[in-house]
């Protein structure tokens, strides 16, 4: 708790923030992020690629929007601040790291965001009781008219977490069938906000999970709680984490899907 309110403090923010988690969660992957530092590469230069690309195939170069941004681990904003006039960067939270990270580039903007709409609303849905439906997500407008490209990288898996770990921690008997149908429509909401904000959208996710156990049970979890995206451009593997590395008895990697013009997009 206490390395919540120096976050807020040195990087302001929603209070409502620290006791869902998110603080913990963003430490957690800049740690992960460097113990499997290695594993990790060939995923976070893969998805760079893929924004590179997408925005190079981009016939004007106006302004792009990034939501998802976080560290920073896998958006080339250098290339991107060089291609684009003006640069949006979007997450529910940047920490002192992102901001130094970008200060040097005068058309980066850190725009703090929660791209769902539906936070706030679960943090109260949940210290009230959980009475009722689910709150619907009421995803915020960002600028005044379509960005040349709009990307959501590593995000759509993770769009649901937090609120749904928030709300289990609070009313454990929540019906899971509520709590899955609350992922897929936020995944379906956040292609359609995408499709509003960008001519042309990129899209990369993480979409399964697959854990070798030590005692050889192999586990393989939907990401995505049965939503359905277009078929991919490209697929490949991210390596999570070793055995003995994040967890001590299992090894797990995530299958990711990339799409540099995302077909639902194109309306």
């Amino acid at each position: 708790m206490l390395r919540d309110f120096v976050e807020i403090f040195r990087s302001p923010a929603p209070l409502h923030l620290g006791p869902m988690g998110y603080f913990r969660e963003l430490e957690g992957i800049a740690r992960r992020a460097e113990e499997c530092r290695d594993e990790w590469q060939p995923h976070l230069a893969r998805t760079r690629q893929v924004i590179e690309h997408a925005a190079l195939d981009c016939r004007q170069r106006d302004s792009v929007l990034v939501t998802g941004s976080g560290l920073l681990l896998d958006v080339p904003v250098e290339m991107l601040a060089r291609s684009f006039r003006r640069v949006v960067l979007a997450d529910i939270h940047h920490g002192r790291r992102t901001r130094r990270a970008v200060r040097h580039l005068a058309n980066v903007e850190l725009v703090a965001l929660d791209v769902t709409g539906v936070v706030w609303a679960c943090y109260r849905f949940a210290r009230t009781g959980c009475r009722g439906p689910l709150p619907e997500g009421r995803p915020p407008v960002v600028g005044d008219g379509p960005f040349d490209l709009a990307v959501s990288v590593n995000l759509v898996s993770q769009l649901a977490v937090m609120p749904r770990r928030y709300v289990l921690g609070h009313c454990p008997a929540f019906p899971p069938g509520r709590l899955r149908e609350f992922t897929r429509e936020l995944i379906r909401s956040h292609e359609d906000w995408l499709a509003r904000h960008g001519d042309r959208v990129c899209l990369i996710t993480d979409f399964e999970r697959h854990e070798d156990h030590d005692d050889g049970r192999k586990v393989v979890v939907d990401l995505l709680d049965g939503a359905r995206l277009d078929e991919p451009e490209e697929t490949w593997t991210w390596f999570i984490a070793p055995q003995g590395k994040v967890f001590m008895d299992r090894e797990v990697h995530h299958r990711v899907a990339a799409w540099r013009d995302y077909p639902s997009a194109s309306r």
